[in-house]
């Protein structure tokens, strides 16, 4: 339990700020929302004073530690060891394909979280677990650039590129980058290195795993609202530090937040701030407010999204103390777009990209939103909550009475929608478990039930058909259950791909099997090949409809899941 803490490191005297500010009493604002024991308070008038009872503390970052790792890489843009702009493939080829075909992820991508790789299972990102080659990690899932998400396998890509281009462990890389130019001891961070052996840190221990002492935290939240360092030179050159505070790399829409390299620009009301940390994650949350040489911190002492007190009361203060922004650039970019037609139907969760079959169908049925046009706008609904209503404000732009946005990317014309914070993507009726999911197990019952022509004396035809249609139905039934259960083991865990390799072989032999049913039945029935007395006589025509409506279905299902025509491993 994280113990709550008050400091006052500065005084609120900036010539740069507005002379209302001076009329602002910011901790009463923090303790009137009851936060006041849980955050600092940040200026750029001098560098922080750390109460001595505090010097010993260290806290868990969580999705905070992002930022350590974001000063060290554009330190190494500064010294020409990256270039943000250069295809990561050709510092490290052994990892990645060098495909000019293809979209390449940068620098830019990864710490802007664009970089679009697959997320693995919850077991393999935490420590513990034996851990394969990082490449089998490296799964693209979505084009680089395309939408913003959570992507800690691209984290632990630029660990191994920092190291890899430097020379050093990741641990003595930020104390040369970060901790050194500040002025900290060595001490004030402990950063696991990267182990990938049984009961040690894996890949994202480096991520998730850094604990900071509060001198530290404080220090590169002021950096967010000044490029200094301890000495008062530019910790950052001009271009990096924009890239960090000012220069957005990626937004889903003119008015949606704007991903900068390392840092979230959020809006509300006449107010923008950089955001770092998980919202909903009890580990520290930076507020900065660059335009106002200012910035606060939340050490958390609550669970289950525990920052949204403190972000209440950093607004409020923020709406009375500090200049307000000016968005008009942004509204202007928004108007140039044309009226769409109005984004309806099925949405799924988008936050966490999975290569894994079984999460992904369970997104499809758990994670689900479902949109419905209004006389004025949109109606959104989702499973657990009460319906909320948005009004068109302008092109996928709307709001809710509450102010609240609902925000649709241009690309694919909505294809991706922003509400709450939460990421969604457009799937429509192919994404619905009714057709996908549901119908799997009968119909692989059904082709199952081929075998009952084992024994037709009709035709040799009629053997051949029940052989291949039961020996498939097999061999998809396997590849299904290898796909369902084994996948993450031999992916994540044992490096056995080789595994999956063969069991979707083997599905793709059986759904070329089953296949084979619609055209027996055609041949059958040109050929005039029935029984022609007894019970199959009367049951051989539909039972020959059945098994081909089922092989034609289940192709459609195993091509909406990605497995058809697919005979190898990630």
């Amino acid at each position: 339990m994280y113990r709550a803490i008050l400091i006052l490191l500065m005084t609120f005297t900036l010539p740069h700020l507005s002379a209302r500010a001076a009329d602002v009493d910011i901790p009463a604002i923090l303790a009137a929302h009851k936060v006041s024991n849980e955050t600092i308070y940040v200026n750029a008038a001098q560098a922080p004073v750390m109460p001595e009872a505090l010097g010993t503390e260290m806290h868990r970052l969580g999705y905070a530690g992002r930022l350590t790792l974001t000063l060290t890489a554009l330190r190494l843009v500064d010294k020409g060891l990256i270039d943000p702009k250069r295809p990561i493939a050709k510092y490290l080829p052994d990892l990645l394909p060098d495909d000019p075909f293809t979209v390449a992820v940068t620098l830019r991508h990864i710490l802007s979280d664009t970089s679009g790789f697959a997320v693995p299972p919850g077991p393999y990102l935490h420590a513990g677990v034996k851990s394969a080659p990082l490449k089998n990690f490296l799964i693209p899932e979505r084009t680089p650039g395309q939408a913003a998400s959570d992507d800690p396998v691209a984290w632990a890509l630029l660990v191994h590129l920092m190291e890899t281009v430097s020379g050093k462990k990741i641990g003595a890389l930020v104390q040369d980058e970060v901790l050194a130019p500040l002025g900290l001891p060595a001490d004030a961070l402990k950063i696991p290195a990267v182990d990938t052996g049984a009961g040690a840190t894996g890949y994202f221990g480096t991520i998730y795993g850094q604990y900071a002492r509060v001198g530290l935290i404080a220090r590169m939240a002021r950096l967010l609202i000044v490029n200094e360092d301890h000495a008062g030179a530019p910790y950052l050159k001009a271009a990096s530090y924009r890239a960090l505070t000012a220069q957005p790399f990626f937004r889903l829409h003119p008015l949606a937040p704007e991903h900068m390299l390392g840092t979230v620009k959020l809006y509300a009301g006449k107010q923008a701030w950089l955001a770092v940390g998980g919202t909903c994650v009890k580990a520290p949350y930076i507020m900065a407010f660059p335009s106002a040489h200012a910035a606060f911190v939340h050490f958390p002492s609550a669970d289950a999204c525990p920052h949204a007190a403190f972000q209440k009361a950093v607004l409020e203060a923020a709406q009375k103390s500090f200049p307000p922004v000016d968005s008009s650039d942004r509204e202007a970019a928004m108007a140039k777009y044309r009226h769409p037609a109005t984004p309806t139907g099925r949405y799924v969760g988008a936050d966490r990209i999975s290569a894994w079959t079984r999460d992904r169908i369970g997104t499809l049925a758990a994670d689900v939103a479902y949109l419905g046009k209004t006389e004025d706008g949109l109606a959104l609904a989702r499973p657990g909550r009460t319906t909320e209503a948005f009004k068109t404000v302008g092109p996928y732009y709307y709001q809710s009475e509450t102010g609240a946005p609902l925000i649709f990317s241009p690309y694919k014309q909505g294809g991706y929608m922003l509400t709450g914070g939460r990421l969604y993507r457009h799937v429509g009726k192919l994404g619905d478990p009714r057709y996908l999911v549901t119908p799997l197990p009968w119909l692989l019952i059904t082709l199952a039930t081929s075998i009952l022509h084992l024994f037709n004396r009709t035709d040799r035809a009629w053997r051949f058909m029940a052989a291949l249609g039961f020996i498939g139905s097999g061999l998809i039934a396997y590849g299904l259950y290898g796909e369902w259960t084994l996948w993450p083991q031999y992916v994540y865990g044992s490096d056995a791909v080789w595994r999956v390799t063969l069991w979707r072989t083997g599905l793709n032999i059986g759904l070329m099997f089953v296949m084979t049913m619609p055209l027996y039945a055609a041949s059958f029935r040109r050929r005039g090949l029935f029984p022609e007395r007894g019970l199959g006589a009367i049951l051989a025509g539909p039972h020959l409809l059945a098994l081909s409506v089922s092989a034609i279905w289940l192709l459609f299902i195993l091509t909406a899941w990605g497995l058809a025509g697919t005979f190898t491993g990630p």
